[in-house]
């Protein structure tokens, strides 16, 4: 076999573990959009346990993702990813035969501690690929939770007509994709950075080897050598006074980038519209497809644009847009003179779009670019457990705050995207076209 089929099998093999990751993230958490109205009829649930199962995924998600690093760090990447594929497979089965509450909640939690743990994948990739292929194959994740967003909605829809049981239909369809996660990451070679931070140096050249050759590889490695003699950071880093308003920056946008009430929308996107234009369950599913395909056109468009238009201006722009669809929301609810049916559908998939193209994948590329090398991980974890927080808060309280504020809560939502338009002005900065090192310069200026 040729050097080059080895990296072209190398890549795609990498390529397909990031995709399907992404794809059975987005399945999971997108999925028990079509299945609430099932459950609330069969499990006769209250509000508030209605809003419990739909929210617990981030409760586990946010354990998940603080026990994937430390794990990834001990064991390796790669055994992390292959057993979130078993608790995927796991709580996916567990989804479709639960025969009472209890279960079902145990089995999202499981769930969700495999939501978190899958965002080890970045990570992995980035330490993994070839420099010219890097951008490209993380990239890849997004494309696959928007994909699997869409799946979830598509597979909603269709069971819906299967009958009262059919939420068991729609659990039991993220088994293949769980399946083809764990044959993905369990061929998968160990990253060759992890391999040298635990002095198995021979095995990382082993890896790089096949994709860069004898000699960029020999350099390759140097480079990883020096790289992780140079990082040693402790937690309580992150509270050093030069990056504080790094740090700052990051939990405020990981918190908006959920208040502004996108699972809301995406997660009871089929309870609004059942609720607000009458219409049946099928209908309303119908809906979710649509409002899917508009999350993974933006998507793609946000992925050309980041770059070209810069963050902030996408930001402001997405936080303005998003705020406006949800004034239009509540006044097309609020008024009893319109027709059940009409308009309802257009801001929730303007707010959507908006989303999907400025806040949804913003926020990490924000993230990931503010904070020091040394503390870049621990950084982003601090962001993503507290972004899963806030939540399960959210997703949590909507069912009660529409019941006790009705269609108010929706200018909730438009508040908090006025605050966030507020916030970024003065304190996040552009920076696009600017080196990780400057960006570190802005934070002790």
């Amino acid at each position: 076999m040729t050097s080059s089929h080895r990296v072209t099998r190398y890549v795609s093999v990498a390529a397909l573990a990031a995709l399907i990751t992404g794809f059975q993230y987005g399945f999971t958490l997108a999925i028990i959009a079509g299945a609430e109205p099932f459950l609330a009829d069969q499990f006769q649930l209250s509000t508030w346990q209605l809003g419990l199962v739909v929210s617990n995924l981030s409760l586990g998600a946010a354990v998940g993702s603080l026990l994937a690093g430390p794990l990834s760090d001990r064991l390796g990447r790669r055994k992390v990813l292959v057993a979130t594929a078993l608790v995927f497979l796991v709580s996916a089965v567990l989804s479709a035969a639960a025969n009472n509450i209890s279960i079902l909640l145990v089995s999202r939690s499981l769930a969700g501690l495999a939501v978190g743990a899958a965002m080890i994948i970045p990570l992995y990739v980035a330490e993994i690929s070839p420099a010219k292929s890097r951008g490209l194959l993380v990239s890849l994740v997004q494309i696959g939770i928007v994909t699997g967003i869409l799946a979830a909605f598509c597979t909603g829809w269709k069971a819906a007509d299967l009958g009262s049981e059919s939420w068991r239909w729609m659990f039991g369809m993220g088994v293949p994709s769980a399946l083809l996660m764990l044959v993905a990451t369990f061929v998968l070679p160990e990253s060759p950075r992890w391999l040298i931070t635990r002095g198995n140096t021979q095995e990382a050249m082993r890896v790089l080897a096949p994709v860069m050759g004898e000699s960029e590889a020999s350099n390759e490695l140097r480079t990883i050598e020096e790289a992780v003699k140079r990082e040693s950071a402790r937690w309580q880093d992150l509270f050093h006074r030069k990056i504080r308003w790094a740090l700052i920056t990051g939990l405020v946008l990981a918190v908006l980038s959920v208040t502004v009430g996108i699972n809301a929308v995406i997660l009871y996107g089929p309870a609004i519209l059942m609720r607000g234009a009458g219409e049946d369950v099928s209908t309303a599913l119908r809906g979710a497809v649509v409002l899917g395909c508009v999350n993974f056109a933006f998507s793609l468009l946000a992925m050309l644009t980041i770059d070209k238009l810069g963050r902030k201006p996408l930001l402001l722009c997405g936080l303005a847009g998003m705020g406006i669809s949800m004034l239009v929301l509540w006044f097309r609810l609020s008024d009893s003179t319109l027709p059940a049916s009409s308009g309802l559908l257009a801001p929730i998939l303007s707010f959507v779009a908006f989303y999907a193209v400025s806040l949804g994948p913003i926020i990490w590329v924000i993230v990931s670019e503010i904070f020091p090398t040394k503390i870049r991980g621990a950084g982003m974890a601090m962001c993503m457990v507290i972004m899963y927080v806030a939540d399960f808060a959210v997703t949590f309280a909507f069912p009660l705050m529409m019941e006790r504020l009705g269609n108010g809560v929706f200018y909730v939502f438009a508040g908090i995207c006025i605050a966030g338009i507020l916030f970024i002005l003065p304190f996040v900065p552009e920076t696009k076209g600017k080196s990780l090192e400057e960006i570190e310069t802005m934070w002790s200026r």
